[in-house]
């Protein structure tokens, strides 16, 4: 696309692309429906909660799998936002640590 100005043209393009790569219109429709599905429970993990509650979550190899499935290993990128201690516990002779891990995903590029 050409330049104005030093500046590109904002709107919508006649190519839509993820990041650098380009899809063409069948692998994008497949991307979105891949992406709007509901996760099945085979790819949820569950831990205790507070209160007797159980708390619901998708492990993060489980997100790197699909994730590799949908763009193709090596073909998207990610950046920690946050990382957040979740609880920390000391029973005698062990201990168990989880954080809270806020994650963009970035299609490929």
């Amino acid at each position: 696309m050409e330049e104005r100005g030093g500046k590109k043209p904002e709107g919508p393009q006649n190519v839509q692309m993820f990041g650098k790569q380009e899809f063409c219109a069948e692998e994008r429709e497949v991307i979105r429906q891949l992406l709007h599905q509901k996760l099945g429970k085979e790819h949820l993990a569950t831990r205790p909660g507070a209160g007797g509650t159980s708390f619901t979550y998708v492990e993060s190899w489980k997100v790197i799998e699909l994730a590799n499935q949908i763009f193709g290993f090596n073909g998207w990128s990610s950046s920690v936002v946050d990382i957040t201690p979740d609880y920390v516990r000391f029973p005698p002779g062990l201990f168990f640590i989880a954080h809270f891990c806020k994650t963009f995903f970035f299609p490929p590029d």
